[in-house]
């Protein structure tokens, strides 16, 4: 499926309204519909407080993202359409860093530099490789 076929944008936990407006704002300036998945890791699906999608504008399919197997069959019926995937809190890291393989068309961050950006240590160590000043001294 060419680029210009992909309708659907996929996030992962939490679908934030800024994200459905900036999707439909999306879906305007390219002229044709584009539509929303989310998914939510089980643990999460399980909290009864947890931010869920007021607009239904996203599909959601609940998933345990800890389980490579069930992580690829949530996404087979979606994953020549997917356009874009995005991901914006910390909590959902380690789930958009696991879903990376399954979206090899999508441009993302490489699984490694998601381990770099979310583990302090890592992270620390990657600063200092470019300007020891940056990283205060830590064991």
């Amino acid at each position: 499926m060419s680029q210009d076929e992909r309708d659907i944008i996929l996030t992962l936990n939490v679908v934030e309204p800024g994200l459905v407006q900036a999707i439909k704002r999306h879906s305007d300036e390219l002229r044709r519909p584009l539509h929303g998945l989310v998914i939510v890791d089980s643990t999460y699906a399980a909290k009864p407080n947890r931010k869920r999608d007021e607009s239904g504008f996203f599909t959601e399919i609940i998933c345990d993202t800890t389980d490579a197997n069930a992580l690829q069959l949530a996404l087979v019926p979606y994953s020549e359409r997917i356009l874009a995937v995005t991901c914006r809190y910390d909590s959902a890291m380690d789930a958009f860093r696991r879903l990376i393989p399954f979206v090899p068309y999508c441009n993302t961050p490489t699984e490694t530099s998601l381990l770099w950006a979310t583990e302090k240590s890592l992270m620390r160590d990657r600063l200092a490789h470019f300007d020891q000043t940056l990283v205060p001294k830590y064991q």
